[in-house]
């Protein structure tokens, strides 16, 4: 039963038929194989449309801004308090604090 609800979901309009029960899958068994990248951005954009391509892009984006937010200013921080401790007490290691 759940797979007949489903059905619409994993395959494309050409691979259903109208059945009793409603929906019934008659996908060749290549419709779930991919040949490579293009292939699969192709079946893609073709069963479920081109803005499913983005799909989780927001929840990507909203832990990824934060972070790098977050990141860039404590990088830069803590490389200048490194320079300054080198510097002083390892002249040869400060050309590393980058690392």
């Amino acid at each position: 039963m759940l797979c007949q609800m489903f059905a619409d979901l994993r395959c494309s309009p050409s691979c259903a038929r109208a059945g009793i029960h409603g929906t019934v899958a008659i996908c060749p068994p290549d419709c779930f194989q991919y040949k490579g990248t293009l292939d699969v951005f192709y079946k893609i954009i073709r069963q479920e449309g081109f803005a499913r391509l983005w799909r989780g892009t927001n929840a990507g984006l909203a832990l990824a801004v934060p972070t790098v937010g977050i990141y860039l200013p404590c990088y830069d921080i803590f490389r200048n308090w490194l320079e300054e401790i080198t510097s002083q007490n390892h002249p040869s290691a400060t050309p590393y604090v980058p690392l």
